[in-house]
């Protein structure tokens, strides 16, 4: 919803709308990937987030972007960007906190 929201302000059409979206949602877990073993919310095996983890994200955000436009959600939302800003601080806080990548 937020990242559907966020590519709307950037008014976009239907595709570049939806991959977008889809990606500024596979960037948000990007940062959090850096910082929830750190947390203990899981862990990789390894320690590493493997490739597909973030095409799954993909996949399945563009479906859940595919869905919202054409079911024409109204994700309008004066708040998002703040939103989505604050949430993403507040991981790369953690992970300069933490230093998970020592």
């Amino acid at each position: 919803y937020a990242a559907s929201s966020l590519a709307g302000k950037m008014k976009l059409s239907f595709l570049p709308e939806i991959i977008t979206a889809s990606l500024l949602m596979v960037l948000y877990d990007l940062v959090l990937e850096q910082v929830a073993p750190v947390l203990e919310m899981w862990k990789w095996e390894g320690g590493m987030v493997p490739f597909r983890n973030y095409l799954a994200w993909f996949v399945v955000s563009l479906v859940f972007q595919i869905i919202i436009r054409l079911t024409g959600l109204n994700t309008k939302n004066p708040v998002v960007t703040v939103l989505i800003v604050s949430q993403l601080l507040f991981l790369l806080i953690l992970m300069l906190a933490f230093n998970p990548l020592r």
